[in-house]
């Protein structure tokens, strides 16, 4: 894809940062999956929009208050433009002042069974010996993450900010909730319950006709 425009609210040391202290506090929560060191929004772009990746950082970053870049993208297929951005967004604010974490050791023995939840010592795989490192010594420069960053809400939030605010596209909260309870499903191969979920799936798209067309008079009656 072709980078037509690129803004960043931010330089690499904050992302670079950012980035380190998101897999130091991964890692110390012990969750499993992958490390999210910032969260990304891919917006689509009408083609007569003229908006540049500034402004678009700008808009975000007045609405959330955290820092963010932004890349547009364009390609030609077809003959038909595609123009959408990639905005990458931080889900931490920086703190006025760095913050010492004192390193914590272990005040007595404790035992950790496979899933690493404490248990009886015969059913230990791991121990941690009174006085070992629980918690090294850190310097933190980040708040914790804003949770509500995570949040369905917090999408359509974006979707009217851009869709409809910005772009003055037609966008409603309703319209976009009924659509994801509408939402069909995906198969895939050898699924027992391949009937029901094609049955389930003919079910929906017939119901979003009907109320796409109960939209479309009442607009025209409008």
């Amino acid at each position: 894809e072709n980078v037509v425009d690129y803004h960043n609210t931010a330089d690499n040391k904050f992302w670079s940062l950012l980035a380190k202290e998101s897999r130091i506090q991964f890692k110390n929560s012990k969750t499993k999956g992958k490390c999210c060191e910032a969260r990304e929004l891919i917006i689509g772009i009408p083609q007569n929009s003229k908006i540049t990746a500034k402004q678009l950082c700008e808009i975000f970053k007045n609405k959330y208050e955290v820092e963010c870049n932004c890349a547009i993208h364009q390609n030609i297929k077809e003959g038909i433009v595609n123009r959408h951005c990639h905005l990458i967004f931080s889900e931490r604010n920086r703190l006025d002042k760095p913050e010492i974490i004192e390193e914590k050791r272990a005040s007595r023995t404790y035992y950790y069974d496979n899933k690493g939840n404490k248990c009886k010592k015969t059913d230990a795989v791991k121990v941690v010996k009174k006085g070992d490192i629980i918690k090294k010594q850190q310097t933190r420069y980040f708040t914790d993450k804003n949770e509500n960053f995570k949040e369905q809400q917090f999408i359509y939030e974006c979707k009217k900010l851009f869709l409809k605010d910005t772009f003055k596209l037609e966008w409603s909260y309703e319209s976009e909730k009924r659509d994801k309870e509408l939402s069909e499903k995906h198969i895939g191969k050898n699924n027992p319950n391949a009937e029901y979920i094609k049955y389930n799936n003919e079910l929906k798209a017939m119901v979003k006709n009907v109320c796409n067309a109960s939209d479309f008079v009442l607009e025209q009656e409008k």
